[in-house]
This record gives structure tokens, sequence and C-alpha cells, in this order.
């Protein structure tokens, strides 16, 4: 479908969230961003979407509609805006939804999709790919992927070397991606002085080139990348198959220059294009495999081969519209080019016309065609000068209907929609559009323009950065919202005939309905008082403007309960429901002085001053430790409370905090690898209060410490439990192991009091399933570092190491085997054993130096709750008196 001539980008550029949307409209209405570069942000975004939900549906075996259905929205906003050098991005991003629509229409695509081959990582660095003369190496069948910067930063380009097969032979590299936007340039040389191919956006933001080999000299490609970081992959394939044919008039079999003929791949997605030349010839290059073939012009019903007649084509670059069941797959083998491949194609009918204001003014509108039974069939959107053109078109009959932003929608011909808001339309009262025999011409529309209320929203004259305005009626029900505006002015529409009230929002200042009413929770509340505007008819534009009331400051002073020291750091928050979970409606950090301030919206609040260092409180005094983050709450009463509210005409009072100490708990966490054993722990450890509830958690450091802090005075009860793979069991303090669950409250209860530190809880964790032990020397002095190996006793097979401490503790973790043998290794400072008691004058066991025939087997697995104690006592490693025959 082409709508010609529709301005710069043609009727087949379909389809930016709303936060996108306003993200991009509120910065190129202040003037900071460039409007072609804030286009191109949102493009971008939407091509990295529709990737994501490409994979997708790939992933699941179809596509879902609504999803689709938003990113339509997204690009036929964004089209409106786009700027005319973009035309080439917007068509590649259109392809690459096409590819959705044609998951959603053909389910079998998407589950037939071709998976991926094995890729090749690699990372650009200085040395390696970042520049021409360090090129990465790319071969055929195995994609590269490397990770490429954002635009303009170091690390945005790279550089591959590709190595063809033969002389003459035709490649096609492509670019995939989801985030980045990249470009393809293929150089015969470092110096670029050849370039023989290039390409920025061929399917979505990727980008793909045909390139032919010169010999056995090799190619250079530049990739570069103009968005987000991100990962891309860069393939290369031959492309020596291929398709010739010719494309002629389905009723005089005269050949048609200039047609478009579209490739897509057996899965849907679109491929490449070529059109005819003037004797109606076409020839593409391609890989093996099998392809669709479409046409496509702006005069001609688009046919996919051999010959199926498409419907109304809604959209260029994707077959949804076409029966792929009754179409026939082209297979091309590779070296091999299929000819004769000829298509017949008949003419389409045209309807053109204009769509303008009751004033005669050129609009920019949607205009929507539907079928004789009011089946939607198509749309476009008229261009600046309110022109637009529907071709082509299979013959029949059709209705029209136009609508715009700020319009009443109208029906062809001249028939207003009813309702208030005009937005209601009847199509069978719409006149019908019969092009059977031939086209339309004349097809306008003449919109009512609605009424709107416009005003401005200022303090004194000033802007107050964003802020949105809305319409109510008299039961308080929303009719119309303006978002997220900048500067003063504002517009708000369209509104049918009837009474309304209009009142702005700004964050820092009270709600204000018209007639200058400042608001307290709710507007709604101040109906009674405000000033109605009354609309009487469309194409009125009524007045409000607004001079906002800033909010109060909320401010304190935070100090140390006992010495009266001003306290920084301590973070205050404003919320509607402590203790359980809190949304902080406003927060602040108390400064050096321990002074505070931030602003909150009307409404009524607790004020909860939050310290590490001190017990946490709720104004005025409540202690409310909360554990954890703020949003997950506390577990405290806070009856008694005296709560902030922020009204109109209010002033809010000081609120100051006098806040008292808190207490902490530190202890060590150890293995209990044999009596005095000094192994750290690698464990988490729980406190809970004497209601046995967790109120906090840590883990160990490398020396098995650990200090946990923050509490209020208090009864509590710490648990330690294996933190990682090794299997300690878990034990309360003080020292009882729980072998089966155990409540915390059953172990011995720690008593703090207010601003007091308790040291010395400290555990003793078995390691279970385990073999833990010493290695000492015959002084009985630990020996550090040793390494201790385990075999299977049944087929001697080497299952780990572990290492001793400094006092010459170790444990090592026993696993599926039920026997092991276990020998030291120490690096011949110490003659060796087996364990039990096997001497290894040549070396380590794990070396093969030392036997393990008749080796002690220790039983140690899954059963063992206890660990197994093997320890060893070793000699110098002097191997010639390791005997002891020197004493005789």
């Amino acid at each position: 479908m082409t709508a010609y001539p529709t301005g710069t980008t043609g009727s087949r550029l379909k389809c930016l969230s709303l936060a996108g949307m306003l993200l991009f409209f509120a910065a190129t209405a202040a003037g900071g961003t460039n409007p072609g570069e804030a286009f191109l942000y949102e493009l971008q975004r939407i091509g990295a979407d529709v990737r994501h939900a490409i994979d997708g549906a790939a992933a699941r075996g179809s596509a879902d509609p609504a999803e689709i259905a938003v990113f339509e929205q997204r690009m036929n906003r964004l089209r409106a805006a786009a700027p005319g050098a973009t035309v080439g991005k917007l068509l590649a991003v259109e392809r690459l939804l096409g590819t959705l629509r044609d998951f959603a229409a053909h389910p079998v695509l998407a589950r037939a999709r071709i998976p991926r081959d094995a890729v090749d990582m690699q990372a650009v660095t200085a040395a390696r790919g970042a520049s021409c003369g360090s090129a990465l190496g790319l071969v055929e069948s195995i994609p590269v992927t490397v990770t490429l910067s954002a635009a303009g930063a170091t690390g945005s380009e790279a550089w591959f070397r590709f190595n063809p097969a033969s002389n003459d032979r035709r490649y096609r590299l492509r670019t995939l991606s989801a985030g980045p936007d990249p470009a393809l340039e293929v150089v015969a040389d470092c110096r670029r002085t050849d370039v023989l191919a290039a390409n920025d956006d061929e399917l979505g933001l990727d980008a793909a080139v045909l390139v032919t080999s010169r010999g056995p000299r090799p190619l250079f490609v530049h990739l570069t990348n103009s968005a987000a970081a991100g990962v891309i992959e860069l393939g290369v394939e031959e492309a020596n198959g291929g398709i010739t044919g010719k494309v002629v008039d389905a009723v005089s079999g005269q050949p048609l220059p200039a047609i478009n003929v579209v490739v897509y791949s057996s899965y849907g997605n679109y491929w490449t294009s070529t059109s005819t030349d003037s004797s109606g010839n076409y020839a593409l290059s391609l890989a093996a495999g099998d392809y669709y073939l479409r046409t496509d012009d702006e005069n001609y019903l688009p046919v996919l081969y051999p010959d199926v007649l498409c419907d109304s084509p809604l959209y260029f670059y994707n077959l949804s519209n076409c029966d792929t069941g009754a179409a026939q797959l082209i297979t091309v083998s590779s070296g091999s080019v299929v000819t004769g491949i000829n298509i017949a194609i008949p003419q389409g009918r045209r309807i053109e016309g204009t769509v303008r204001d009751s004033l005669g003014h050129p609009v920019s509108a949607q205009v929507s065609l539907y079928d004789a039974v009011g089946t939607f069939a198509v749309s476009i959107g008229s261009n600046s000068y309110g022109r637009y053109v529907f071709t082509p078109l299979p013959p029949g009959t059709y209705k029209a209907k136009a609508e715009a932003s700020g319009f009443g929608k109208q029906l062809f011909n001249g028939i207003d929609c009813n309702g208030s808001l005009k937005d209601q339309c009847n199509l069978a009262s719409a006149t019908t559009i019969d092009v059977q025999s031939g086209d339309a011409t004349g097809v306008n529309f003449a919109l009512p323009k609605l009424a709107t209320i416009t005003g401005t929203v200022h303090r004194s004259g000033n802007s107050l950065g964003y802020f949105s305005v809305y319409a109510i009626d008299g039961n308080g029900s929303p009719i119309a919202t303006t978002y997220y505006q900048t500067g003063t002015s504002y517009t708000l529409g369209p509104l049918g005939v009837g009474s309304y009230y209009v009142y702005a929002v700004a964050d820092g200042f009270f709600p204000q309905i018209f007639n200058g009413i400042d608001c307290g929770v709710s507007c709604n509340a101040n109906i009674a008082q405000a000033t109605a505007i009354t609309i009487t008819g469309t194409d009125q534009v009524a007045t409000a403007d607004f001079d906002m009331t800033a909010l109060p400051s909320v401010h304190g002073h935070i100090t140390d309960a006992q010495s009266g020291v001003p306290q920084a750091g301590v973070l205050v928050i404003a919320t509607q429901n402590p203790p359980s979970m809190v949304y902080p409606f406003g927060s602040a950090t108390s400064d050096a002085s321990g002074n505070y301030t931030m602003q909150v919206p009307a409404g009524t609040y607790y004020l909860w001053a939050q310290s590490a260092d001190h017990i946490d409180s709720v104004y005025p005094n409540i202690d409310c430790e909360q554990f954890g983050y703020i949003y997950y709450g506390a577990i405290c009463d806070v009856t008694g409370a005296v709560l902030l509210t922020v009204a109109p005409n209010q002033p809010a009072p000081a609120f100051d905090f006098a806040l008292k100490r808190s207490s902490s708990i530190s202890g060590h966490a150890r293995v209990n690898a044999g009596p005095g054993s000094d192994l750290p722990a690698y464990a988490s450890i729980a406190i809970f209060d004497g209601s046995g509830s967790l109120v906090a958690s840590t883990s160990t450091d490398a020396s098995g410490a650990f200090q946990v802090n923050d509490f209020p005075a208090g009864n509590y009860f710490a648990y330690a439990a294996s933190n990682g793979y090794a299997q300690l069991l878990p034990q309360l303090w003080q020292q009882i192991d729980c072998v089966d669950p155990c409540a915390a409250t059953t172990g011995t209860p720690i008593a703090l009091s207010s601003g007091a530190s308790v040291s010395n809880i400290d555990f003793l964790l078995v390691p279970r399933h385990a073999i833990a032990g010493r290695v000492s020397d015959l002084s009985d002095n630990g020996i550090d570092g040793a390494l201790i190996d385990l075999f299977d006793a049944a087929t001697r097979a080497y299952q780990g190491t572990a290492v001793t401490d400094a006092q010459g503790y170790y444990v090592a973790a026993g696993g599926n085997p039920s026997a092991y043998l276990v020998a030291t290794d120490t690096g011949g400072t110490y003659l060796d054993q087996v364990f039990s008691n096997i001497s290894c004058p040549n070396g380590s066991a794990y070396f093969g130096l030392c036997p393990l025939a008749g080796a002690a087997p220790v039983l140690a697995g899954s059963l063992n709750i206890q660990p197994v104690l093997v320890n060893f006592r070793l000699r110098p490693g002097d191997t010639v008196f390791w005997s002891g025959f020197e004493a005789n």
C-alpha cells in the first residue's frame, strides 16, 4: 500500500510508549534536545523492543497481537514527527515489525525459525579489533559477537578481516542486535580508499550488505554503533545462489519496469529486495535457502509467488495479509540460480482526497478505510497539506472515516459522528465509495474543531518544571488530562458541550482548582467552592490560569538523647502507615548540624527517623527499629505518635528527634575440626528477637568474625548456619546443634541494654558429612598450608583437596563415595603420609609418588552427621634419616 503523496515517509510507516512519547515531545518542546536526535533515540528504542519481542515470539511459537498493536501505535505517533532524512531508518524498523506481524498471522512461521549457529564471542581491545590493523577474524557459518560502547564513546567501533574462499564470490554480511544501531562498511584495504559496500539499516536497526570478493585479497569490515551500548553479532554467508524472472501486467502481459520484488525467508523475515529493469526483468543474489517472493508497487496489487493475491496491504514489509499456505517456496541451492520465476500482477484502484478543518485549513489526520460490511481494511495519515492517497486497492466498495487530535471524527461524505466529543461513528450512515471499475477522487473531509481550555501554570510568573492539568465534571469524574507539561502554557481538550472544573498539579506545590483555590489531598473535595468553565459549542477556547502555592518545608533537628550531640546522616521519612509496609511520600537526611528539611504532598503523615547507630524513632519518641529496607517496615506499636499534617494555609511545625544509642552483637564462627579448632567458618548469622521473629542477618568475614549493629534494648537469640558449599550443622548460641529443626527461642538469650555492645557470641560449627582434623609436627605445632588430598577408596580416583589453617586445622567435604583414602602434601617440607601412618619418603600420593595400597579407608558421606576426625603428625622432610637408622 502506498499513500502518495503524503509527505516524506509514506503510508508504509505505521506504528513510542506513552512514557517515551512524553519524554520525546517534552524534550523537544523545552528546546533542550535536537528533535532529530530525540526521534532517532525513540526509533532505536522501538527497534530494540521489537527485536526482543521477536525473540520471545520465536521461543513461544506465536506472537501477541496486543503487543504488536502497541508497537503500531508507537510507530504511528513517531511517524508524524519524522525528519525527512530518516525515511530509510523508518522503513527498516517497519520491516522488522513486519516479521512480528507475520508471526501473529502465521504461527507456523514463528515455530519454524532457524536455530542459531555456534557463536564466537570476542572482546574488542586496543590491541585486538579496535583498528583495521588489528582486525578480528571472521569466517563463514560462525558469527562473531562483540560488545560495543554507546555512540561517541571509546569502543563504539570494531574491525574484522574476512578471507574469501575464492575469487569473484558473492557474500552477505549481516548484524543481529537489540539496543545498538550498527552500520557496516566493507573496504578492500585499511586506507579505506576502495569502499566495496556499505549499509546502515536493512532490517530494523541492523545492517546487511552484499559484496563480491576480488581474488585472494581479504575484505575488511568496519562495524560502528550509533545508539546504546550492547552486544552485536556479525555473520557472513556465501550468496552465490539467486533467483531471476520477469514481472508483467496480468491483463496486457506487458513487462513492467520499476516493480519492487521483495524476498522473505521461509520463516517470514524480510531478507532483501530489488527492482525490475526496463524490460521487467529482475535478478537477486541469495544464500542457499527457501524463500517467498512478493511484488509491490503503488499502482499494482501485491502478489505472492506464484499467483497469491494478497489482501489490502496494510503493511508493506511483511506477509501477514498473504496466504502463505497457498504460496510456493523457492529453493535456492549454493552456487545455483533459479530462473523463470515470473509473476503477473493486476492493477489496483485508487482513492484520494483531502482532510481540512471547518475553515478550510489542512489537517494532519488519520484516514481509515472499511470494506462494504464495515470491516477495517487499511489506514494512512494525511500529510501536512491534508492530502492522502490509498493505492493500490483491490476493486470493490469502501467506506471512509477521518480523525485527528482536537477534532471530531467524520465519515465520508461530510457526516459528523455523534456524541459530545463527536467520536461515536455509525459506519452504516457513511457514503459508499465505489472503485470496482475505476479510481475515486475528491473523497474529502472537513473536520469539526472541538472546544479546548487553555491557560498558564506558574509561580509568580516562573516555570514550575513539569506539571499536569485535569478537567473533571461536577461529580469529580475525569474528562480530559494533559500530562507532564513544560514551560507555563497548556491546552486541555478536546471537550464537548458542558461544564467543567479544572485543576493543576505540580511537584512541590499544593494542587490548585480554578479559580485560585489550593486543594488538600484531592481537589474533588473543593468542587463546591471552585469556578466552573462552561463550554457551549464547538470551536470554543476557554481560559483558566493558575498561580501555584509552594508546599511548606517540613524541618527539624536530630540529637543524641544522652549527650545532645547533633546527629548527621539520619534518614527521616514521611509515611502514612508504619509499622507495616512503608511507602515514603518524602524523605531527607540530616546534615552535619543535625538539621533536615523536606517537602511532602498534602496529607497526614508519621515522621520516622532511621539511624545506623541509634534506635529508630517515630515522632515524638516511639522506639521503632527498622530491620532491612525502609519499604519492609518495622515491628513496633506506633500508638501515641504525633502526626504531621500538610494542608493549605497551615505551616508545618518543627519535628525534633532525640535518639537513643543502639546496641550491637559480635563474635566468631569456627569449624569444629577437633579440640581447640580455630578454623574460620563461612557462615550466615541470624538474630531473632524475644518473640522468635528474624530482625537482622549478616555473614562472617574471612576470619570467621561477625558484628550486627543497631538493636534496641531487649533479649535476642543468635543462630549460625552454613553459607556456601560447606555443609555445616546449624547451631543456636550457646553451641546448641540443630540436628533437627529447632526454634530460635530455645537458644540462650542475649540480653542487650541500651547502647551496649555484647561480644564473644561464638559458634563452633560441626562439618557434617565431612572429614576433618589437624596436621601437626612432632612437637604438636600446627602446620600451616598443608594440602589434604582425598581419593576414592575403590577406584583411587582423586576427589578433592583441603588446606590447613595457621593452627593446622582443616575440613574436607565428603562427596558421593562412601569411603576415602586421605593423604598429605606439604611440598617436601615435611615427610608426607597416607592415613593411617603410611610414610611417603619419595613425595606425595597426589603425584603418584606414594602408594595408596594398604591405606585405611575413611568412611564419610551423606549418612554421617558428625565429621570423621583424621589427624596427622609429620616428621621434618629429611628423607635420609626418616627411618631412624642413625640412632643405631
